[in-house]
Formats: structure tokens, C-alpha cells, sequence
């Protein structure tokens, strides 16, 4: 039988926690016309789906992708791959076991949250 690990890329290959609040900030500050700091984000913001929060702040419009993608991309060039991966990756393809990522994440995304275009993931 083949051995397999799946992965979550944010917050468990990545440390995106950070990136994540900066694009929920950065966006609300395009779509409100108001500057909207990491600071000014519900505490709750983390652990919530971006509709919820970004209703918290007033915005009531649909979520142009685009836009958050934009975002996204500024956002995560902050985000860096937590300082054990690349050394439990590499026991785990010594070992023979096969390894994955999944994310809720599209493809054009992936690779900005990561070290490695997405080829190489």
C-alpha cells in the first residue's frame, strides 16, 4: 500500500495568516474608497469568510475576483514557508511517502503564497 500526506497550504505549509488579513484590509480599502488598516479588520477576521467580514466593514457589492486577486498578489509577497517544511518534505520523499497540497486557493493564486512557482510545488 502507498503511503500519502495531504497538506493545507495556508497556515500549515504557509504562513499566510498575515497576508490574508492584508488582502481583506487592502481590498476594503479599494472597494469602501476609505483607507482600511490590518488594525481596523474584527478580530474575528481570521477565522471568517471574507463575505462576513468584509460586510462588517460596510461593503455590500459582489467580491470582483480580479480585485482580490490584485490584492492577493500585493498581500502575500509577505508570506513565507514556515521554517520546518522544506525539511519534513524532504524526509517524507526519503521515506517513499507521497505528499500533496490542497487549498481552497485557484491555481493562478497558488504559487504567490508559496516559495516556489507552482511547477515545483
Amino acid at each position: 500500500m502507498k503511503r500519502a500526506v495531504l497538506f493545507d497550504l495556508d497556515g500549515v505549509l504557509v504562513d499566510s495568516r498575515h497576508a490574508q488579513l492584508a488582502t481583506l484590509a487592502g481590498f476594503a480599502t479599494s472597494a469602501l474608497g476609505r483607507r482600511v488598516t490590518v488594525a481596523d479588520l474584527p478580530t474575528w477576521a481570521a477565522i471568517t469568510p471574507r463575505e462576513h467580514v468584509l460586510a462588517e466593514l460596510g461593503h455590500t457589492g459582489v467580491i470582483s475576483q480580479d480585485c482580490w486577486d490584485a490584492a492577493t498578489a500585493t498581500a502575500t509577497l509577505t508570506a513565507e514557508v514556515f521554517p520546518f517544511v522544506a525539511d519534513t518534505l524532504s524526509a517524507l520523499r526519503t521515506a517513499g511517502v507521497a505528499t500533496g497540497i490542497v487549498t481552497l486557493r485557484s491555481r493562478q493564486r497558488v504559487h504567490w503564497g508559496s516559495c516556489h512557482p507552482p511547477s515545483s510545488i
